[in-house]
């Protein structure tokens, strides 16, 4: 037995009481099963919790990151429905200048989106709709004389 140990007790040799032959750390003063089981119980427990909060946060943070990816991505959509309905009406405006008294209806793509525009004479007015990835924009033109 080295010196300064006690009977039964597991420890580095020549550091008293603690891991055995692992080296890391400082040995524990006393031998491991001399700590009280519900101690042991409560540190075990306390461990847990940390683990779980830990996991909580780390869950938390994805999901944070991909409900920002996703607004970003809708917000991309929404501003390329509003051009492509901003580009309806300027072929509107270009085909009522070019043909006196055009009316009626025509749609095209552009940019992995597509735009559908309605004149109507008599109201004065032209409405475009652009679409991106299902989301749509309106945009309504009232026009006195070009």
């Amino acid at each position: 037995m080295g010196q300064g140990q006690r009977p039964g007790a597991v420890g580095v040799v020549g550091s008293g009481y603690g891991f055995r032959g692992t080296g890391f750390g400082r040995a524990l003063p006393y031998p491991i099963s001399r700590i009280p089981r519900p101690q042991r119980a409560a540190v075990l427990l306390i461990v847990l919790v940390v683990i779980l909060t830990i996991s909580l946060l780390g869950a938390t943070l994805v999901a944070l990151f991909f409900n920002v990816i996703t607004a970003s991505q809708v917000e991309l959509d929404r501003m390329r429905a509003l051009y492509l309905a901003e580009a309806g009406i300027a072929k509107a405006v270009e085909g009522l200048r070019g043909q006196a008294g055009a009316q009626g209806k025509f749609s095209g793509q552009l940019g992995g989106g597509s735009f559908e525009v309605q004149t109507d004479l008599g109201q004065s007015t032209i409405v475009s709709v652009g679409v991106s990835n299902g989301v749509r924009r309106t945009v309504q033109l009232k026009y006195a004389a070009f």
